[in-house]
């Protein structure tokens, strides 16, 4: 029987593509612990006609979206991984249309800020106004959590 992974994902919607954000990926790209990898996957078509206010996705301005994708094996390597996909994504961060990253990738302590930034100011509070009426206790806040306002 092969290795049980662990993962931590994290990630940016960037606005520029140029030699800044691939010189970014690859320095953190050289140093991948266990089987971690960067994922950047451009954002075209569909995602950029129709506005933002058509969807809770947000960040439709965004040429990609770059993820650390933490990948590793042993719990010893938790902080080690887990570490250098913040790394990463903080090292994004110049690049970054907004501040936040797909949120289906969000790991389980994603701020606030940074989920609010990925969906938009106002989409986030279209969001918490369904919030508050259909889970004002907040059961539904695992990854994405929107706090109902």
């Amino acid at each position: 029987m092969g290795p049980t992974y662990r993962h931590y994902w994290k990630s940016q919607f960037v606005r520029d593509v140029g030699p800044g954000l691939q010189a970014t990926i690859l320095e953190h790209g050289a140093r991948t612990p266990g089987e971690s990898l960067i994922l950047v996957e451009p954002i075209h078509g569909v995602a950029h006609r129709l506005p933002e206010s058509h969807a809770s996705f947000g960040s439709r301005a965004a040429l990609a979206n770059v993820s650390a994708l933490g990948v590793w094996s042993d719990p010893a390597d938790d902080p080690a991984a887990m570490g250098w996909a913040r790394d990463t994504t903080a090292a994004l961060e110049p690049f970054s249309l907004r501040g936040g990253g797909y949120l289906n990738y969000a790991p389980e302590d994603e701020s606030a800020r940074r989920v609010e930034q990925a969906f938009g100011a106002e989409a986030f509070a279209r969001l918490q106004a369904v919030k508050r009426r259909v889970d004002p206790d907040n059961r539904f806040r695992f990854n994405a959590n929107i706090p109902p306002a």
